[in-house]
């Protein structure tokens, strides 16, 4: 009975030793099966990448990476330790060292290590260091090594990079232009502070036809065609946001997505093509001012020889009312034959009127004054809103008072043209107009402007106002506002013309004030 008691209690040992057997070898399986995974995972890492013994520091695995970057074969390696490839950091420690050195492992690690190639050459590698423990005790060690120098370059090529782009950004942010950038779909990818100004806020992502400009659709003028063939293109535009003249400078730029962007610069020339546009009339009127003083003498000594003769007829038929009313006609069609050619001398004559200190608001209400009768007579009321502020200048009362006697009677002429041709003016107890005459202080200039509720002025025809014997009048010369401009430009200021929705057309005067002028 005991023996047959043993011999069962022997079969459950052995049961059991089998069943832990089948544990450990599934257990030999799994670890296997997961040194296999994380060896396989080693072998496809893009660097040199390997696995050591810690104990004995050999290399129990390395990827063909390494073989290529230490210039040794797998089975080299894998017969050598750490010591053959002389793996040491700054301080002489090798992984081993630095493991012993710590009684709490600071792992993974990253540091740069030397390392000897087959060849001879030392290197400087960065390796990344990860430990695995067996037993809670340091087993071996997973490594990534690559070449310092490699990182270091491509460190160098960021840095400068980034120096670039910052300083490309400063130079951008320095420029008083507005400066945008925009993709091949005319969204904004970059606006400069300038920009942001002008906009009134940062729009990243908005479409830059809609942001700069004000438009619904492309621009009609956009050059985008242009740019995307990498050439630069210059182009002159009116920006229908805020009516300023831009000289646009647009180059093509490299997005680090390979497609073309484009950078534009605007450059407000506003004033610049008021200038050139005030020189080219100066120039025309000079070169027609000679034409006309040539003509207007050979015109002036017989019409002084006809008028006289006028004169002596007159005195000698005092008697005969007819006849003498006759010859008074006919030396009033003279006389404004030689208002014409005084005004035509005028184009020649420059600067011969004696400046002084002038009231700009005297001369003004002098002037109306002077045209009382004709506003009267055509029924045209005039406001006068004129700032007490404005100082006095140096200026010729004479051609000032000649200029405003211009623009006041052009736009009485244009009122009553309008009123000639709409039906709202049957009634004729009502005033057929009004023009309104207006001064300020404008920081350093005085700013006059006359608006009148005429029909205002054609669009195709403003930049020809000023030009010398234009005009659209059915009796006319044309002289009139050339000498304005011409008298305007002698006080060194400006005049334009422009269109006042619904309220005819307004004609603006700029004159500047000296620091003498304020003392």
């Amino acid at each position: 009975m005991a023996d047959k008691s043993n011999y069962k209690e022997l079969g459950k040992k052995i049961k059991a030793l089998e069943k832990q057997a089948a544990e450990a070898n599934l257990c030999l399986k799994n670890l296997k099966e997961s040194e296999d995974g994380y060896r396989r995972i080693i072998s496809s890492l893009p660097v040199a990448s390997f696995e050591i013994d810690i104990k004995s520091q050999k290399f129990t695995h390395v990827n063909d990476i390494m073989c290529e970057y230490s210039g040794y074969t797998r089975e080299e390696l894998l017969s050598m330790t750490l010591h053959d490839l002389c793996i040491q950091d700054s301080n002489n420690l090798t992984i081993k060292d630095k493991i012993k050195a710590k009684k709490i492992i600071e792992f993974p690690e990253s540091a740069e290590y030397s390392l000897k190639k087959k060849d001879g050459k030392q290197l400087r590698a960065a390796i990344n260091t990860q430990i695995v423990y067996k037993d809670q005790k340091p087993s071996k060690a997973i490594c990534a090594a690559q070449d310092v120098s490699g990182i270091t370059s491509r460190l160098q090529v960021e840095k400068a990079l980034r120096e670039s782009e910052e300083k490309y950004r400063s130079m951008m942010e320095a420029l008083n232009d507005p400066v945008f950038i925009t993709d091949k779909e005319f969204r904004v990818t970059y606006m400069n502070s300038a920009m942001i100004k002008r906009t009134g806020h940062e729009a990243i992502g908005e479409y830059c036809f809609k942001i700069v400009h004000g438009l619904t659709d492309k621009c009609p003028w956009c050059v985008y065609h242009v740019i995307k063939e990498w050439e630069q293109a210059e182009t002159e535009v009116i920006s229908p946001l805020d009516g300023l003249t831009y000289s646009v400078t647009n180059s093509p730029i490299i997005h680090k997505d390979g497609t073309i962007y484009k950078i534009a610069i605007l450059r407000d020339i506003t004033k610049t093509k008021l200038l050139q546009n005030q020189l080219a009339r100066s120039e025309r009127l000079a070169v027609t001012g000679q034409l006309a003083a040539s003509i207007a003498h050979e015109i002036n000594s017989p019409l002084q020889a006809v008028t006289v003769m006028l004169t002596s007829l007159q005195n000698e038929n005092k008697e005969n009312r007819k006849l003498t009313e006759d010859l008074l006609l006919l030396k009033e069609a003279y006389g404004s034959i030689r208002d014409t050619v005084k005004n035509l001398l005028d184009l020649n004559r420059r600067g011969k009127e004696q400046k002084e200190q002038t009231n700009i608001n005297e001369i003004i209400r002098k002037t109306v004054d002077l045209m009382r009768s004709h506003l009267k007579k055509n029924k045209v009321h005039v406001d006068m809103d004129l700032s007490p502020d404005i100082p006095k200048i140096l200026a010729s009362p004479q051609q000032l008072n000649h200029c405003f006697l211009n623009l006041i009677n052009n736009a009485v002429d244009a009122i009553m043209e309008e009123a000639n041709t709409s039906d709202i003016f049957e009634d004729r107890t009502l005033s057929f107009g009004k023009i309104n005459i207006r001064s300020r202080k404008d920081n350093d200039t005085i700013a006059i402007t006359i608006t009148d509720t005429g029909p205002g002025i054609d669009e195709k025809d403003l930049k020809h106002i000023f030009d010398p014997f234009f005009t659209k009048k059915k009796m006319g010369f044309g002289v009139g506002l050339s000498i304005c401009s011409r008298i305007i430009e002698e006080h060194s200021g400006t005049i334009t013309a422009n269109n006042i929705e619904d309220a005819g057309a307004i004609f603006t005067i700029s004159l500047p004030i000296t620091k003498k002028d304020k003392t």
